[in-house]
């Protein structure tokens, strides 16, 4: 139930986002919540106990909060961006380095066109881009510590347990050592098609852990064990390295699932190409959205969901990620796909006027002798 509430939460938000801050039309805004609604992974994960639901309406919500501060900037909606981009980090630590980058835009930006845009009746206020460097710096730092806060009672709780104020997660180092360890590199390396079984990798890692002499050892001195092991891994074999940063990359934004077995059902197969389908085709309307907007895609609320893309391929650059792991850019994904609808309308239009109403003659004509 509480994955329902989710869902249709993040399905909403989306809507309103597309509609309030981004200037869609209702169709296009509607088209926006059913790319979200019908996402083949968002509708896997659903049915899972896991974070990417919770992660997804929180970006969702946190998308929405910082195009509200681009429309009405002050501190605070200032504030209330800084918190909800605090509570996405809370689901995942991934959405931290987001909130930084979002404090320097905040601070540096340039002039947005939301404001003008947004259908919001209230007194003037001060523009985003032209407001004084000062105030800028305010809300900058308001986003900042409003975003911290929400994080530091976790922080507390990690200091009095583990004598650290720890804001994310105690397991970072395993996630890092997961995407880089000897197995995985050899695995790269050879024409296997299934996915990288990781059991042979857990044993060699299980093995090692009970050979270390150490009274009690800590989460946190697993942690940085497993960092250790990653950075070493890293620092022997650079060239397998780059390569796995290459393929995660690819894993996050591949339409395609991967083959789980060897001898596949044709509806396996079947399932597996229809979401590929599904998502060349979303793909291909978040590009025309892109050719759409061009320079606009730097102003809000673009910028944000474009943050939001470079932090988490970043950040997945060196730790381990699939599939599943993009699912809280679905929402902005769906954005720029509904906002380059009717440029695929058009292309579609015109393809069908050149070639099904008036199609080329195929045949060259006989000339007179």
């Amino acid at each position: 139930m509480v994955h329902l509430f989710l869902g249709i939460t993040t399905v909403a938000v989306t809507w309103f986002c597309a509609w309030k801050y981004c200037g869609m039309p209702q169709w296009r805004a509607v088209l926006a919540g059913l790319i979200v609604a019908c996402d083949p992974i968002l509708l896997h994960q659903q049915s899972l106990v896991m974070t990417e639901t919770l992660a997804t309406a929180l970006a969702a919500l946190a998308l929405t909060c910082l195009a509200f501060w681009s429309a009405r900037p002050g501190l605070g909606s200032a504030a209330l961006a800084g918190l909800s981009i605090g509570w996405c980090s809370l689901c995942r630590p991934t959405f931290l380095p987001w909130l930084g980058l979002v404090a320097v835009a905040f601070a540096i930006a340039p002039p947005t066109a939301a404001a003008a845009r947004a259908k919001i009746e209230a007194a003037p206020r001060p523009q985003w881009g032209c407001a004084p460097p000062v105030r800028r710096l305010a809300w900058a730092c308001v986003a900042a510590v409003a975003g911290v806060a929400v994080m530091l009672p976790w922080g507390v709780r990690n200091a009095w347990v583990f004598g650290q104020p720890i804001l994310t997660t105690t397991h970072g180092g395993y996630t890092l050592e997961l995407g880089n360890n000897p197995q995985f590199y050899d695995w790269l390396s050879s024409s296997e098609v299934l996915p990288w079984d990781s059991r042979a990798w857990q044993a060699e890692r299980q093995a090692a852990m009970s050979h270390i002499r150490v009274d009690e050892p800590s989460e946190l001195f697993w942690d940085q064990w497993a960092y250790q092991r990653a950075w070493q891994a890293i620092r022997e074999r650079p060239g397998d390295f780059f390569r796995a940063a290459v393929y995660r990359i690819g894993q996050l934004w591949s339409p395609l699932p991967h083959r789980l077995t060897g001898e596949e059902s044709a509806a396996r197969s079947m399932g597996r190409w229809a979401v590929a389908g599904w998502y060349c085709g979303v793909y291909l309307l978040a590009m025309y959205g892109i050719a759409r907007l061009g320079w606009k895609a730097l102003s809000s609320p673009w910028l944000w969901g474009l943050l939001l893309v470079a932090t988490w391929t970043g950040v997945h650059t060196l730790y381990w990620t699939n599939l599943r792991m993009r699912a809280p850019l679905i929402p902005f994904v769906a954005l720029l796909a509904a906002e380059g609808a009717p440029t695929a309308r058009l292309a579609l239009r015109t393809w069908r006027w050149a070639w099904v109403v008036h199609p080329p003659d195929r045949e060259p004509k006989q000339g007179k002798k």
